[in-house]
């Protein structure tokens, strides 16, 4: 329902009424949102282009920094940041204006501290959006002695990740090239194709291959068998202190995709089903784990050691109790049988069962 004129009229007039006199507190909250959305007198007929609250918001933002440098001293636009809100945003604004005398400086200063780190990552792509990013790495080459290794990489980092961008990070000192894809998270964009193996080798190279899968998942059909059976490999062994924990519907995936493939390594699938069966708890699909199940059809050997895992002998204690059984051995056999446990819980066939059905009783007795 549209508003009346005079509804119009009233609201401008209490607006004019409670906004502040003071320059810069008329304007603060325009950087207490990321996206603060403005009235739109359009009709809802004539549709609405999702990005004319962009424009109109970048335009009005920039005309307040504007105001804001032409009548604050340097320290003064700088200590707005502690005011507001949303530090990325006032920086991302504030760095169309990189060529104001001192600023950029004043702001790169900053680069070491952690609590500055949304305010100068949005400075940095604010000024590579003014100016484009060969002209900020040309700025980054005029500043790179100055800078520490870990600062070096932390200007990388708040760039735009491209493929031109990751070219000239090749060209530096493997210290720099190892914190950024230790601390990168970009992730893998775009279409699939050289820049996305590339992106996950790197991650890999400095032990992110959770995150690697993680963040990968959509591409499953497109990468080859070797990658995903790397991954998922080196998986077993990351560390939670570069990594997120595992998602779930990315491991669903690999693992579906791996059992389509006609060269996977099966010995290398069934070893990833046995490491990946307690995580079957939180999967509701069977796939995870189909090779175990299809060998214990084929295989009812494998069958019956499962079940010595998982059961003790009625008469044979001191098995259960041996005294020179490391903890670490007591804790993998208590894990194995956890293993079958999940693994009998789903499985609804019966040991030496063919395709057809049908059961071969000498194959049983052998």
């Amino acid at each position: 329902m549209r508003i009346t004129d005079e509804e119009k009229s009233n609201i401008k007039t209490a607006y004019e009424v409670l906004t502040p006199t003071d320059f810069v507190e008329k304007n603060k909250w325009l950087f207490d949102e990321s996206f603060p959305r403005f009235p739109n007198e359009k009709d809802e007929e004539e549709g609405n282009d999702p990005y004319d609250n962009m424009r109109a918001l970048d335009k009005i933002r920039k005309g307040a920094v504007k105001e804001w440098l032409d009548n604050l001293s340097l320290e003064n636009i700088l200590d707005i940041r502690n005011s507001i809100k949303e530090p990325y945003e006032y920086g991302r604004t504030l760095g169309v204006f990189y060529a104001y005398d001192g600023l950029t400086e004043q702001v790169l200063a900053l680069i070491s501290n952690k609590e500055e780190n949304k305010f100068v990552n949005g400075y940095i792509r604010g000024y590579e959006g003014a100016v484009g990013e060969q002209e900020l790495i040309k700025l980054y080459e005029s500043m790179y002695s100055s800078m520490s290794e870990g600062d070096a990489s932390t200007f990388l980092l708040y760039m735009w990740p491209s493929q031109d961008l990751f070219a000239f990070l090749d060209t530096l000192p493997e210290g720099i090239q190892n914190q950024y894809w230790t601390n990168y998270h970009g992730g893998t964009y775009g279409p699939y194709g050289e820049n996305t193996t590339y992106v996950l080798n790197k991650m890999r190279s400095v032990g992110r291959s959770l995150d690697a899968l993680n963040g990968s998942w959509h591409y499953c059909k497109e990468l080859p068998t070797e990658i995903l059976q790397n991954i998922l490999v080196e998986c077993l062994n990351c560390s939670l202190d570069v990594n997120e924990r595992i998602d779930m519907l990315a491991l669903g995936n690999y693992m579906e995709e791996l059992h389509k493939r006609t060269d996977a390594d099966k010995e290398m699938l069934f070893k990833l089903e046995w490491m990946l069966v307690p995580l079957m708890q939180h999967q509701t699909s069977k796939s995870i784990v189909s090779l175990i199940y299809e060998k214990m059809v084929e295989e009812p050997q494998l069958f019956v050691e499962l079940l010595t895992y998982l059961y003790r002998p009625e008469h044979g204690t001191e098995l259960d109790n041996d005294p020179e059984e490391s903890e670490e051995e007591s804790v993998v056999k208590k894990n194995n049988a956890l293993r079958v446990f999940y693994i009998l819980r789903e499985w609804d066939k019966i040991p030496g069962v063919d395709k057809e059905g049908n059961i071969d009783l000498d194959y049983l007795k052998e």
